[in-house]
């Protein structure tokens, strides 16, 4: 069935379920998961000790090269949860994870898209960010306690997106629901070879441009994965505050064929983050300039560019553009652009902020507005106080 063989251990002395681990027995562990004939091995950061803790990358480089010298194919997967940044350790693990425990919830699917994608440049053939295992049919809990209410699971839209952009950020695929017991919606979802293949090679997939239109309050816009944690906003959801709004993203991705001019391109209809607020369109559809994404021409022959279709309806218009036709909220349409003579070029993470702009603009007035206000009250009252 083309079923291959994985395992869990920590580099503690107990893992995060309180079971005996790996420490003080890596060299024995090591030859123990080679003779069994496991290809894929999770190692977790629970039940550490206190230089563990601090210096986690020398016993994780133990552990790697111990495995390595016994069984090379062997794809090992560190997860300290993106503490002390697994991406710029000096030896490269096989895949890292980058935040903390994922579940079923729209939010937080985004949350952990906003922290990773920009870790994109760290990642080479055979060395990728771990953005944590699918969540497609599953029925969790907030933050994985077993003592909170239970979840519904992510719509079929959510999960077609959280799919694509895992495949598009060449993410491990891992599939974290009960295959024997799920909707086959959803394993026709994960199993679609057409996304699958965007996740067969080729550079990680990126954001190119962001595009809101209305009084919008998106923090993840205006702020980092960091400074949103910093802040407390990292949870919050995108919320339309007046009137109608729009919310998009455009990601590309470079082909294995990216010489040949190959490009995948990505838009997600992202409005409604927590819930399909109300001021936001089921259906949108979303264009972007050929420019705009990177893919530019190197002579006059580009000017045929030629789309293969992975989902959705996305066509290549009059003067450049290229528009994704009726993409749901919270949906995404997925297209790859080709044609001789055409090459792509990296282009600058550009944010379109359009009406957001004049809404913050008023809200500083407001604030400076009743700043005066206030300090002229204040200088009345004291001078009552002298008089």
């Amino acid at each position: 069935m083309g079923v291959k063989l994985g395992m869990y251990t920590s580099m503690g002395r107990t893992t995060c379920e309180g079971l005996p681990a790996s420490f003080d027995h890596i060299e024995e562990d090591a030859h123990t998961f080679a003779m069994w004939g496991i290809e894929f091995l999770k190692v977790d950061t629970c039940g550490l000790t206190l230089s563990q803790y601090f210096w986690p990358e020398p016993p994780y480089k133990k552990f790697h090269d111990q495995l390595k010298a016994v069984s090379p194919s062997l794809t090992f997967n560190v997860c300290n949860w993106g503490f002390h940044a697994p991406w710029k350790w000096e030896f490269r693990p096989d895949s890292w994870r980058t935040t903390m425990d994922i579940f079923p919830v729209w939010w937080r699917i985004l949350q952990i898209v906003d922290f990773s994608e920009p870790l994109y440049e760290y990642v080479t053939h055979g060395a990728y960010n771990d953005w944590d295992m699918l969540e497609c049919g599953v029925t969790g809990t907030f933050f994985n306690w077993e003592w909170t209410p239970a979840l519904r699971p992510l719509s079929p839209v959510e999960c077609s997106s959280h799919f694509a952009l895992w495949a598009f950020a060449l993410s491990p695929i891992v599939i974290g629901m009960d295959i024997s017991n799920t909707p086959q919606q959803y394993l026709d979802i994960v199993t679609d070879e057409n996304v699958l293949g965007l996740h067969k090679g080729g550079a990680a997939g990126r954001r190119a441009a962001e595009i809101t239109e209305g009084f919008l309050f998106a923090p993840s816009v205006y702020f980092s994965g960091k400074v949103l944690g910093l802040l407390g906003f990292q949870d919050f959801p995108t919320i339309c505050l007046v009137g109608s709004c729009k919310y998009y993203e455009v990601w590309v991705k470079p082909m294995e064929e990216a010489e040949a001019g190959e490009l995948a391109v990505l838009f997600f209809n992202r409005g409604g983050t927590l819930h399909n607020a109300r001021g936001f369109a089921a259906f949108e559809d979303i264009s972007i300039q050929q420019k705009a994404i990177g893919f530019s021409p190197v002579d006059k022959s580009c000017s045929s560019v030629k789309v293969r279709g992975i989902t959705g309806n996305v066509t290549v218009e009059e003067r450049g553009a290229v528009k994704a036709r009726s993409v749901p909220t919270k949906g995404t349409s997925i297209a790859v652009l080709s044609g001789e003579g055409c090459e792509f070029k990296q282009p600058l993470r550009r944010t379109k902020l359009d009406s957001n702009i004049v809404f913050f603009a008023f809200l500083i007035c407001c604030w400076i507005i009743r700043l005066m206000r206030r300090r002229r009250r204040r200088h009345r009252n004291d001078k009552r106080k002298d008089d």
